[in-house]
């Protein structure tokens, strides 16, 4: 007599079961790793703006000490202008920001579009000091103590900060002590 077949026991169609659940796991890695490279894509995303707006402010501190040497030269700019005026794409809030002693409004700022993202720069006279000589002459001690040794000068040292704001709410802010040494004034080419 023939015996019925237990169907629990067998293993017909266990492959395909198999087959099933190793595609089942391939997808859900192919799923992870789809989210993982989606959140990645989004951390770098947002590294790069940190890192654009921290280099637009640094650019902002460059900015700050030329306009700032052009602000000495010429002893203020034109104060019979009506503030702010345009240099550029600069827009200068105040004609003689190099004597600002306090923390006060924006020196200046680029550009001058209040749409786009811009950078703002302050500027602080910290005051001036005496500088410490610079020359490699021995002393001549058969000549007098200290003749031939080379004095120092004066010099005025700035706080430039610059915060550059973009539309995404990123900022980078870079703040740098800026020194003028008295009497390397350029010409003025503002007035």
């Amino acid at each position: 007599m023939k015996q019925p077949k237990d169907i629990l026991s067998n293993k017909n169609g266990s492959a395909l079961i198999i087959v099933l659940l190793i595609m089942m796991s391939i997808l859900m890695m192919g799923i992870f790793a789809t989210q993982e490279t989606t959140n990645e894509l989004q951390i770098a995303g947002a590294d790069l703006q940190v890192k654009k707006a921290f280099y637009e402010a640094d650019g902002g501190t460059e900015y700050g000490a030329q306009l700032l040497e052009e602000n000495i030269a010429c002893y203020g700019f034109d104060p019979a202008e009506t503030y702010p005026i345009d240099i550029g794409k600069i827009k200068v809030n105040d004609d003689d920001f190099w004597g600002n002693t306090t923390v006060g409004q924006t020196a200046f700022y680029y550009p001058n579009d209040a749409s786009d993202p811009r950078t703002n720069i302050q500027i602080i006279n910290e005051g001036t000091s005496f500088g410490v000589g610079g020359a490699v002459q021995m002393v001549s001690g058969y000549e007098g103590l200290g003749k031939s040794a080379g004095s120092g000068g004066a010099k005025i040292t700035f706080t430039v900060s610059s915060i550059h704001q973009k539309n995404n709410r990123n900022a980078g802010r870079v703040t740098v002590q800026w020194r003028h040494v008295i009497g390397q004034e350029n010409d003025c080419r503002y007035r």
